[in-house]
């Protein structure tokens, strides 16, 4: 019995196949993949090793390596057949990796040959989860909110007052308006709305707000870009193809930077 490592160690042909962060590393590691699958295909499938319920080409890819980009998630998938698209999910304000992605195949038959050969299967020192996607898309779910001067946040102290919260988010910028959300009867919601003076300060925020507890608070707060219109269209017309699902939506975005002095 020969591994699928040592089948990809034993290419001299190719100096890149040891190299698992490379495309060809990656892509041989699949081949080798591959071709354990196919020694124990006939084994697996009368043991019920096939993918159940495989109805579209999509696939959703879980547990990648920070280091996989679109270029590397292809070529692991190359070997299963046609790939109409591969996109690796990042995070919108530090351009890492979320390490989880998608690949959209030609021919339903490919995304299931994908998912009997490579879940479970190691790339880059983590073993892949792939399975069908729980949609039929080409797209990158729009999940994250337009980055923009306009940051949502949730979780403070229902005591909270607004020069408090000035004074919390002037350190990465300049705060240009502010708003602590209420609710007729019940004061406070513990959400608010605040301005910086442009994208990159409210980026800064986000990075060291988002996830920490002010006093007196019981829970992290959570820190984002705001909804802008496009975005909110965008989430309604998602609900109203998928049906009714819950999700939280927060308060939209207006126009940009800090208004004109006098």
């Amino acid at each position: 019995f020969v591994r699928s490592e040592d089948r990809v160690r034993r290419r001299p042909s190719d100096p890149q196949a040891r190299d698992p962060w490379s495309p060809a590393g990656a892509a041989a590691a699949a081949r080798g993949a591959r071709a354990m699958a196919q020694e124990g295909g006939d084994q697996q499938a009368g043991q019920g090793g096939q993918p159940a319920s495989v109805t579209h080409s999509n696939v959703y890819v879980k547990n990648l390596a920070d280091e996989i980009d679109d270029e590397i998630l292809r070529s692991v998938f190359a070997d299963q057949g046609e790939i109409r698209s591969a996109c690796v999910m990042v995070d919108q304000v530090t351009k890492k990796s979320r390490n989880f992605g998608f690949v959209k195949f030609e021919h339903v038959a490919s995304a299931e040959a994908a998912i009997l050969t490579l879940n479970n299967h190691e790339v880059a020192g983590r073993k892949l989860v792939v399975k069908s996607a729980d949609s039929d898309t080409d797209e990158k779910p729009p999940s994250e909110p337009t980055p923009s001067d306009n940051l949502y946040v949730k979780g403070l102290p229902l005591t909270i007052s607004q020069e408090q919260l000035h004074l919390m988010f002037s350190i990465y910028g300049t705060v240009c308006q502010l708003k602590i959300l209420t609710r007729p009867g019940m004061g406070s919601t513990g959400e608010a709305l605040v301005r910086m003076a442009d994208v990159q300060q409210a980026s800064w925020a986000i990075q060291n707000l988002n996830l920490a507890k002010p006093p007196d608070a019981t829970q992290p707060m959570l820190v984002r870009f705001a909804d802008s219109a496009e975005d909110k269209t965008r989430r309604r017309q998602q609900v109203r193809s998928k049906g009714p699902a819950g999700g939280g939506q927060g308060p939209g975005s207006g126009g940009g930077g800090c208004p004109p002095n006098g």
